[in-house]
């Protein structure tokens, strides 16, 4: 092992030559002084034996801080090669027009300050041992071995901290990532990434009120800073404007602050402007709410388990699960879970009894089966088609089944108070919950065979109480099986079809059935752009071609394959009332098919690809600046830009626009292409070769578990392949093709 000795004062300085521009701006000194903080730190300086304890133009395996000669904005990079070689790039790349790759945010420093900054001085800040290569490793070109993975490590570890230290990341310097920093999603400003370069601050900022100010004073001396030149001394500056104003004022600040910025420095590309005002929101947003607390729960693991039930009805309730747990506490010492949570799923609501519109599809042969009745409720005819298209629930006589429709298809009936239907819903779902435990626990199935006993014994005392305190109940006769209620719904079904309203699924349609088959009908007979009838095969042949590959290609069960029925898609119409013209909206459901296990899978691995996209979108908007990712996951981001707009009153008109046929005009080969890059780039950012699939979830391994569904970059593509080139759909007895 070689043998390493540190120098902090001694370490020399050497200069090749006077013309070497390295040399010439490498700065001859141990000590230097952080312009972002203020602090003054020693370099370290550790030298193998035999290796001359000098720092020079070619000194190898080291750290280093440059600093800008004019606004003193300072970075820190590592490399293993010879000092003046990395510096050679750094010029290169700091040239207005170049095409040479580098650190993003230090080239855009020098190329794009106007001529502002144009040089900068060297510091190596500290010195590996040797040379960082492999004593034995394979010689390259230039006579030098390969460079070592594991010193290169060490000394990146190094180059992060040094970072933090210095607080060089953007904006306060020139460094645009650091690497080694873990839950990076828990910070919500940079300065927080930072470590103090002193254990206590030696002077106060302020009495922590700073009420002398008013906010328009204290945002005019932050919009000055950013008029002037900028210099990394405001930095100190912006702190003692921010840092004294209690948490209340600085939300009342940066609301102004943002307010003039957006109204008076929009328009502005002026990088080392922009590079101050983005210090001031950093370190606002540091005062305001540094970590971001919710996201931080996602890196605790969660020790608990659910005992889930159906809520069959109100006596689940008043059984009252978690007081049993409670005092079944002390059977459950010897586990790390004592108490299980209930989680309850509800019984089926209305919707199966009153909506006939998949039936209907279903079971369509030929229009001429079916006879239009508009004439005989003139009143609900819609006029942009003279057939019955309505929402009125008025349409429907029985006062009974018209209460019931406007409830909306996801009201539940209620029902009669059942004891036993209770107790033996709980206890047939009690071993499956036991088995889970169990599983959690990493413990025997013998282990919680006495608290079982135990839980049997209190629901059973419970439940006997409840009965003799509850021994009259009320029968709860359900309105569906009133007569009147029935022959009402059959005549709706049988001239009608009873759906969901686009955009208001909670809200019910009536609309003629002949005039519902008909329009979908011609949707997919004469829209020969976006669908293609197929008359040469029949269902069971597309349905076993399915079935082989999903088979053969990802080794699905052969099993529960077998056991699915030979079903395509069906293609339903959902009515628009938002319009202000009657259309409609054309839906191929997947809900129950032979392709349904591919297709379950397929939208968990795409779930997986958008979710690393949006992960290296927020990468590249960090270090460039630049959105390339607008897909949001809900209406908070729009309902933020109108408040903001609002705020600033700077909105006069606001429009929204919606693309009529966004999808169904785009072509396969092109959707085929595109996927493909997205999907390679997002299995090239994730550094994993899986995505292992789970019943309701997903994770991307480099080594998924044996007997785990799993997609690598090649069968996600020819999985997207089939499922294009095959999205076949029925309309009764026709087929066609998307």
């Amino acid at each position: 092992m070689l043998g390493v000795f540190l120098l902090f004062m001694m370490v020399n300085f050497r200069q090749c030559s006077r013309s070497c521009t390295t040399c010439c701006s490498l700065n001859p000194e141990t000590t230097f002084v952080s312009s972002a903080n203020g602090g003054k730190f020693d370099g370290v300086y550790e030298f193998a034996d035999g290796e001359e304890p000098v720092i020079s133009c070619s000194t190898v395996n080291l750290i280093y801080l440059l600093q800008c000669s004019t606004c003193q904005s300072q970075y820190v990079g590592e490399t293993a090669r010879e000092l003046s070689t990395r510096m050679s790039e750094h010029r290169s790349t700091a040239n207005p027009g170049t095409k040479a790759k580098g650190n993003f945010r230090l080239r855009q420093h020098y190329a794009c300050s106007d001529g502002y900054c144009t040089k900068f001085r060297i510091f190596v800040i500290q010195k590996l041992p040797g040379s960082g290569r492999l004593v034995d490793g394979k010689l390259q070109k230039s006579g030098l071995t390969d460079i070592d993975p594991t010193v290169t490590a060490l000394r990146k570890g190094l180059e992060d901290n040094w970072i933090r230290k210095l607080h060089t990341q953007y904006p306060f310097g020139c460094n645009d990532r650091i690497d080694s920093l873990e839950n990076k999603g828990i910070y919500n400003s940079e300065f927080a990434k930072f470590i103090s370069y002193r254990g206590t601050r030696r002077r106060s900022w302020g009495k922590g009120n700073s009420k002398s100010d008013n906010i328009d004073d204290i945002v005019d001396k932050l919009i000055q800073l950013v008029d002037s030149p900028f210099h990394t001394s405001y930095i100190s500056n912006v702190k003692k404007i921010l840092f004294p104003l209690n948490r209340s004022t600085l939300k009342l600040v940066r609301k102004s602050y943002l307010d003039k910025v957006f109204v008076n420095y929009s328009s502005r590309n002026d990088i080392l402007r922009r590079q101050i005002h983005f210090i001031i929101s950093d370190l606002l947003m540091y005062k305001i709410k540094p970590f971001n607390c919710i996201s931080s729960n996602k890196f605790k693991s969660k020790n608990k388990i659910s005992f889930s039930i159906k809520f069959v009805n109100k006596c689940i309730d008043m059984i009252n699960l978690p007081r049993i747990f409670r005092t079944l506490k002390c059977y459950a010492t010897q586990f790390n879970i004592m108490k299980p949570s209930v989680v309850f799923s509800n019984t089926n609501n209305i919707s199966s009894k009153i909506f006939n519109y998949n039936d209907s599809v279903s079971n369509f042969n030929s229009i001429n089966d079916y006879s239009c009745k508009c004439s005989q409720h003139s009143e609900f005819v819609h006029a942009d088609c003279d057939h019955v298209v309505t929402g009125d629930m008025n349409i429907v006589k029985c006062e009974l089944l018209k209460n019931i429709l406007t409830k909306g298809p996801s009201y539940r009936e209620p029902v009669s108070l059942d004891f036993d239907l209770a107790k033996s819903t709980i206890l047939d779902n009690l071993d499956k919950f036991i088995q889970d435990w169990s599983e959690k626990e990493k413990l025997p199935l013998a282990c919680f065979s006495e608290w079982k006993t135990k839980f049997q014994e209190s629901l059973e005392s419970v439940v006997c109480e409840l009965k003799r305190r509850y021994k009259r109940t009320r029968k709860v006769v359900s309105v569906f099986s009133n007569p009147t209620v029935k022959t009402e719904l059959d005549y709706l079904h049988e001239h009608f079809i009873v759906c969901p309203v686009d955009k208001a699924s909670k809200n019910v349609a009536i609309i003629c059935k002949k005039y519902y088959l008909k329009t979908i009908l011609n949707e997919c007979m004469n829209n020969s752009v976006s669908y293609t009838h197929i008359s040469d095969s029949d269902i069971s042949d597309i349905c076993l071609k399915q079935k082989t590959f999903m088979n053969d290609k990802f080794n699905l069960n052969s099993s529960n394959i077998d056991k699915l029925i030979d079903k395509l898609p069906h293609i339903v119409l959902y009515p628009k009332f938002h319009k202000p013209r009657l259309s409609q909206r054309f839906v191929v459901s997947y809900a129950s098919c032979t392709i349904k296990p591919l297709a379950k899978r397929l939208t968990l691995g795409l779930k997986a690809v958008y979710f690393k996209i949006c992960s290296y979108s927020r990468m590249l908007f960090k270090v460039t600046g630049i959105k390339r990712n607008w897909i949001i996951d809900n209406n908070q981001p729009i309902i933020e830009c109108f408040e903001n707009y609002c705020n600033t009153e700077r909105a006069r008109n606001i429009q929204t626009y919606d693309f009529s046929t966004l999808y169904t005009n785009l072509k396969h080969d092109e959707i085929k292409v595109a996927l493909r890059d997205v999907i390679k780039l997002a299995f090239r950012h994730s550094k994993c070769n899986y995505i292992s699939v789970y019943d309701k979830g997903f994770a991307w391994v480099k080594n998924p578990r044996e007997g785990t569904f799993k997609f690598n970059a090649d069968s996600l593509i020819e999985a997207i392949d089939f499922i294009l080139d095959n999205s076949f759909f029925s309309l009764g007895n026709k087929i066609f093709r998307q």
